[in-house]
């Protein structure tokens, strides 16, 4: 019997090849150890072409391929691996019945369009038609922000006390009022807020104090004792 019929056969191959190379690829052994000992040896020839040096001439540069098999990380080869990553996406989306995100773009323009032919962005009409654009995701945020702050709270909340309950809920109960007073001493004395406050020319927050004359001074005194 010859090899070829022997690797298409189940039970023919000699035990010798389990656990190898040979036995995995050409004798089609699929047992826990040629998976194994396969798993490895593509882990370390992959590792092998991720080191090998690049020169920009190869033939899979600029494809999907020398992103992933090769481990080129130049931008031609990120750009392809880019693409295939969405249309994978996208194919696993329609499979399961869901819109891609080309779909989810397109239906966003549409209705932007839709609110500029018949009302303004940033307004409730805007909002209630679908749209979320830039002004209108504020006036959504604003709108959300009035509904918190006109909620009578009951006063057993877990953000009473709190500075989220004084600037999130717009609670203003002595223990919300005393966080956000608390809150702001220690931004005060950590300099101010410079992520958000916008630029005056002047320097954020209290000036610190210089310290220095207080080192100067022990010299001295460590001098004349001397």
């Amino acid at each position: 019997m010859s090899k070829k019929l022997g690797a298409t056969s189940y039970g023919i191959m000699d035990p010798k090849w389990h656990g190898t190379m040979n036995g995995y690829s050409n004798w089609k052994c699929r047992c826990d150890a040629c998976k194994k000992i396969a798993k490895e040896y593509h882990a370390i020839a992959k590792a092998e072409r991720f080191a090998r040096p690049k020169t920009g001439k190869e033939k899979w540069h600029g494809t999907y391929s020398g992103y992933q098999n090769w481990g080129c990380r130049c931008e031609p080869c990120h750009e392809a691996f880019k693409v295939r990553a969405r249309e994978d996406a996208a194919k696993i989306r329609r499979k399961k019945g869901l819109p891609t995100r080309q779909d989810l773009k397109i239906r966003k323009l549409n209705v932007e369009w839709e609110v500029t032919k018949h009302c303004d962005h940033g307004t409730k009409q805007a909002v209630q038609m679908g749209c979320r654009c830039d002004k209108c995701s504020n006036k959504i945020t604003e709108m959300q922000r009035l509904v918190r702050w006109n909620t009578l709270p009951t006063g057993n909340e877990e953000w009473h006390g709190t500075i989220r309950g004084y600037q999130f809920w717009g609670c203003r109960c002595k223990n919300c009022y005393q966080a956000n007073s608390h809150y702001r001493k220690i931004q005060y004395l950590n300099g101010g807020n410079r992520s958000t406050r916008k630029p005056t020319g002047r320097p954020v927050g209290r000036p610190r104090k210089d310290l220095s004359f207080i080192h100067q001074n022990e010299q001295d005194s460590i001098s004349k004792t001397v």
